[in-house]
């Protein structure tokens, strides 16, 4: 299966059009004008131009156009869109299989994924499609409080209730990366979360050494990487907007 295929249907005279979802393949289908009809299994599903509907487990999937209707379908990889709803959320998210109609404004070309989670989420279905992965939540939460901590995969593992290959599998179902990238990205948040507020008097070398990074300069190049500015511009902006 191509990683993200994308089919425009346009001037159908009520065309038939017949889907293949394959395992961990997402189908969208969406009329911009006209109606579409979606049989999948037993279920019938009438959608009109606005409407989307999202088909997230393995089946056969027909798609009656009615005259002169214009609309899509997208196949996307399911792992990918599971990362999208995690990043966004910032929070762990994986994707349930099943099958929902919801609202799907426009889409921005080039980021369906994004968008697709956007639109989920915005028609009040995302926590449906999305659950959120409670081993990982509870690893994400022990770094959160407690940064400076050295975090292997087994101590996160003991906390989070479950093995270490099962976090460590978790993990990159849910965010692409591994454990020790995300405790990096978590201990970075939790320093920007701390130069922004108006009442730390903590230093950057003292937030260095508290957040677990080996050095300021460790810190330093991390931060830059990540937020594209320095500890000190953080510090000094949120100094110039509480002024």
């Amino acid at each position: 299966m191509h990683p993200s295929r994308f089919n425009q249907i346009t001037g159908l005279n009520k065309g038939v059009v017949r889907l293949t979802v394959e395992q961990g393949a997402v189908h969208v289908v969406r009329p911009h004008r006209g109606m579409v009809r979606v049989t999948f299994g037993d279920e019938v599903y009438q959608l009109p131009g606005g409407r989307a509907l999202l088909i997230a487990r393995p089946g056969e999937a027909e798609c009656v156009w009615s005259s002169c209707a214009e609309g899509e379908w997208v196949s996307l990889r399911g792992a990918d869109v599971q990362v999208a709803a995690s990043r966004l959320m910032d929070q762990p998210r994986r994707l349930r299989p099943g099958v929902i109609s919801f609202n799907w404004g426009a889409v921005a070309a080039g980021r369906r994924c994004e968008a697709l989670v956007r639109g989920l989420f915005s028609s009040g279905v995302g926590d449906e499609v999305f659950v959120i992965s409670g081993s990982v939540m509870r690893a994400m939460e022990r770094v959160r409080t407690n940064p400076e901590v050295n975090w292997t995969a087994d101590t996160l593992a003991a906390a989070a209730g479950v093995t270490a290959a099962t976090l460590r599998r978790n993990f990159k179902a849910c965010f692409g990366v591994s454990i020790s990238e995300i405790v990096r990205e978590r201990r970075l948040v939790w320093v920007s979360e701390r130069l922004g507020h108006p009442r730390e008097l903590r230093s950057i070398s003292q937030l260095a050494r508290d957040a677990g990074f080996s050095s300021p300069s460790a810190l330093a190049r991390a931060y830059q990487l990540k937020f594209g500015e320095s500890p000190t511009q953080t510090r000094a902006n949120s100094f110039s907007s509480a002024a």
